[in-house]
């Protein structure tokens, strides 16, 4: 059964889940954890802003709502950083680090961190002045979220979490799950070179996600925070930023109108 999504003409709706419309003042980032909703429905492309690589790789899709999908999550992506920077979104310049994690060319504001994660009608754009972060966000899809996979990907603690709950709660649990392995390994930025099992997360769906053991030299569980975004009926999405929790400061907003 596909899940069933809101009316994204009605932005009430998103602020009412706790999505905070930034009205005519722009939030300061300082100290702080910006998370954008980009309800991808009404993202009307600014095919101006982008680059050429930008537009060669949305040529490179075969049916046109994917294509579209990115150049809206793009177009929204380069025009919030703008505001944050004082520049035009066309001037925004992007790198990829070895493992293909894009990041800006300096921009003399000092730190900015970003990720972006799209699926479905949805994108989040996690920005922050703090240290490098991960978000992501997932369409729940039942007839893909199988014990077979879960066992295939996640950890051996993790599946047997998994398999304990009844059938009820499993799919809300197996996409809570798969967004909060994939938003720690992007605030890794170590792309596919980092497996899904190097580290366990907290399966529970209705409790806040934790990172509870991670097998790679060097790193403490406790050296990061994990937070859900407000609620988007039918998806889940997950944060994790480098920093003790007692440091974030988190902030959820809707992407303004033009």
């Amino acid at each position: 059964m596909a899940p069933v999504l809101p009316d994204l003409s009605a932005r009430g709706q998103l602020i009412d889940l706790g999505w905070a419309d930034v009205g005519c003042e722009w939030p300061s980032l300082v100290g702080q954890v910006h998370v954008w909703c980009i309800p991808l429905r009404r993202s009307a492309p600014h095919c101006e802003w982008l680059s050429a690589e930008e537009l060669a790789r949305a040529g490179c899709f075969v049916f046109p709502k994917d294509r579209d999908r990115y150049l809206g999550s793009h177009c929204q992506l380069r025009k919030v950083l703008a505001r944050y920077l004082q520049l035009n979104p066309r001037e925004l310049v992007f790198s990829v680090n070895a493992y293909g994690k894009p990041g800006l060319v300096s921009t003399g504001y000092g730190p900015l961190f970003f990720n972006l994660s799209h699926s479905g009608e949805y994108a989040l754009l996690g920005v922050t002045d703090i240290a490098e972060l991960g978000v992501d966000v997932e369409m729940i899809r039942p007839s893909a979220a199988t014990l077979a996979l879960a066992q295939r990907t996640f950890s051996p603690a993790e599946y047997s979490a998994l398999a304990m709950l009844l059938p009820g709660r499993f799919v809300e649990a197996f996409f809570a799950l798969w967004a909060r392995k994939e938003s720690f390994i992007k605030s890794m930025g170590l792309g596919l070179s980092m497996s899904l099992q190097d580290f366990d997360v907290s399966v529970e769906p209705d409790q806040r996600p934790r990172l509870i053991q991670i097998r790679v030299a060097g790193e403490e569980p406790s050296d990061w925070f994990m937070t859900e975004p407000p609620p988007l009926p039918g998806y889940r999405a997950a944060l994790a930023l480098r920093a003790a929790a007692s440091q974030v400061d988190c902030r959820f907003f809707m992407v303004p109108d033009e």
